[in-house]
C-alpha cells in the first residue's frame, strides 16, 4: 500500500477522482493526438494554399493580359453579324457545292456507261456494216445467178413445156380410161388445167380422185422428161398414199393406171394402207410394228 501511495504522496487517493482524472487524461491524450494529426494536415493545406496564391497571381496577370488586349479588339456587333451572315451563306455555299459535285459525279458515271454503250455499240454497227457489205457481195452474186436461173428456166421450159404438156395429157388420158380427153400445163407456172368440153378449168374444180390422178399424170411426166434431159434411165417411182383421197370405186382403175405404168419402170412402189387392194399387186411388203417403235418388214 505505501508503494502504491507513493506517488500520491504516501496518501491514499480518491478512487473517483483518480478514475476521472484517468478519464481525463485518456481524452486529452486522444484529442492530443487528433490535434498532431491536424497540425499535419495544416502543414499540407498551408503548401497548397501558397500553390493557389501563386496560381491566382499567375491568372491575375493573364486576367489583365486579356483585358487589355479586349480593350484593343473594339468589339463590332454589327460585323459580327455581318460576319455571321457571311458565316451562314458560306456553309449554304459548301453544301450546295457538295450537292453539284455528287451530281456532276453521278452524271460522269452515267456518261461513261453511256460510253461504254456507244463503243460497244459502235463496234456491233461496224460489225454489221462489214456484214453488210459481204452480204451485198453476196447479194450481187445471188442476182447474177438468179439472172442466169431465170434464163435457164425459160429456155428449160420454152424446150420441154410442151413436150411436159404433151407427155402429161397422154398419161392422164391413159389413167382415166379417156373420160378426160385433154390436159395442159401451164409454161410459166406449171399449174394443171383439165379440159371439160370446149374449155379448160383449174384444177380445184375436179374431185378428189381426178386431182390426185392430174398430179400422178404430171409427176410421171416430169420423171419421163428429166430421165430424157439427163440421158438416164428412170428406174423406179414411188408413190406415197396416192391412193388416200380416192373412193372405192375409183381405187381399182387407179390401182390398173398403176399397172400400165409399170411398163414405164423397171420398179413401181406404192405405199398405201389400203389392206383391200394388196392382192391386186404382184407383190406385197408388210410393214407390221413388233413394239418399242420398231417395225418389221415381211414378204407377202
Amino acid at each position: 500500500m505505501a508503494t502504491l501511495a507513493e506517488p500520491f504522496g504516501g496518501a491514499v487517493p480518491d478512487l473517483d477522482d483518480l478514475r476521472t482524472s484517468a478519464e481525463r487524461a485518456r481524452a486529452l491524450g486522444t484529442r492530443a493526438a487528433e490535434l498532431g494529426t491536424e497540425r499535419q494536415h495544416l502543414a499540407q493545406a498551408e503548401r497548397d494554399l501558397d500553390a493557389a496564391g501563386q496560381r491566382i497571381e499567375l491568372l491575375d496577370g493573364e486576367l489583365a493580359k486579356l483585358a487589355s488586349e479586349a480593350e484593343g479588339l473594339a468589339f463590332d456587333d454589327a460585323d459580327h453579324a455581318r460576319l455571321h451572315d457571311e458565316l451562314g451563306e458560306a456553309v449554304g455555299a459548301l453544301e450546295d457545292a457538295r450537292a453539284t459535285e455528287r451530281e456532276a459525279s453521278d452524271a460522269l458515271k452515267d456518261a461513261e456507261k453511256a460510253e461504254a454503250g456507244l463503243v460497244a455499240a459502235l463496234r456491233q454497227a461496224k460489225e454489221t456494216q462489214a456484214r453488210v457489205d459481204e452480204l451485198r457481195s453476196d447479194a450481187r452474186y445471188v442476182e447474177r445467178v438468179a439472172l442466169l436461173l431465170e434464163g435457164f428456166r425459160n429456155h428449160l421450159v420454152a424446150r420441154i413445156g410442151p413436150e411436159l404438156s404433151r407427155e402429161a395429157e397422154t398419161l392422164f388420158r391413159e389413167l382415166t380410161n379417156h373420160e378426160y380427153d385433154d390436159l395442159k400445163v401451164d409454161e410459166e407456172k406449171l399449174t394443171i388445167q383439165i379440159a371439160d368440153g370446149d374449155s379448160y378449168f383449174a384444177i380445184d374444180r375436179f374431185s378428189g380422185s381426178e386431182t390426185d390422178l392430174a398430179n400422178l399424170a404430171l409427176r410421171v411426166a416430169i420423171s419421163t422428161q428429166l430421165s430424157r434431159l439427163s440421158g438416164a434411165d428412170v428406174g423406179m417411182m414411188v408413190l406415197d398414199e396416192v391412193l388416200a383421197s380416192l373412193d372405192e370405186e375409183r381405187k381399182d382403175p387407179m390401182v390398173q393406171a398403176l399397172g400400165r405404168l409399170s411398163s414405164r419402170f423397171h420398179q413401181l412402189f406404192v405405199v398405201t394402207h389400203a389392206e383391200q387392194i394388196k392382192d391386186q399387186f404382184p407383190a406385197t411388203i408388210s410393214v407390221q410394228k413388233v413394239g418399242r417403235r420398231r417395225s418389221t418388214a415381211v414378204l407377202v
